[in-house]
């Protein structure tokens, strides 16, 4: 009997892992000269191909095939709202004409998706959102966000899971907080 009892979890796990898949997923695909990403949860990026300059996009099927490879690997493996805002960096980069520049923020401005998903319990629609609103507040704004105690908490669980994982934090300002 304890193996009956056993597959009906390992069942609604794997389904939990598809959908965790599915809502990972991002595709990319051209509308026109506007390049969208459509992610899992339904988000998307567009980005328009003309408004790049020359120095870094020609229009031709390899430099479209490029810019899709590009973004796709944009925190391949990461949460929604790390490869969107990842996207955006590099998106944010190629209208300056820099190609060679990885979409990569440093400090805590890059942190700031998985903040978001740390208070949204995990929910990363939730997170998402969030996100794009952080990202149309004004420098004074986000110092008002992130001067909440919350956001703080955050913040710190964050680069204490980060330190802890071994992964790579910006040394540039050892005092910051």
């Amino acid at each position: 009997m304890p193996c009956a009892r056993l597959r009906v979890p390992a069942r609604v796990a794997f389904l939990w892992n598809l959908l965790e898949i599915e809502m990972k997923k991002q595709t990319l695909d051209y509308d026109g000269s506007v390049l969208v990403v459509k992610y899992g949860n339904g988000t998307e990026f567009r980005g328009d191909t003309s408004a790049l300059p020359q120095s870094a996009f020609v229009d031709c099927a390899a430099a479209r095939h490029g810019l899709k490879q590009k973004l796709g690997d944009a925190k391949s493996g990461g949460t929604m709202a790390e490869k969107l805002a990842e996207v955006k960096l590099i998106w944010s980069n190629l209208l300056t004409g820099d190609w060679n520049r990885k979409g990569e923020a440093s400090g805590t401005e890059s942190l700031m998706p998985e903040v978001f998903v740390v208070l949204a319990g995990g929910d990363e629609e939730k997170a998402m959102n969030w996100l794009e609103k952080w990202e149309g507040l004004s420098a004074e704004g986000k110092e008002v966000v992130s001067a909440k105690p919350d956001v703080k908490a955050a913040l710190q669980k964050v680069k204490a899971d980060r330190k802890l994982a071994g992964m790579d934090m910006d040394e540039a300002d050892p005092f910051e907080m």
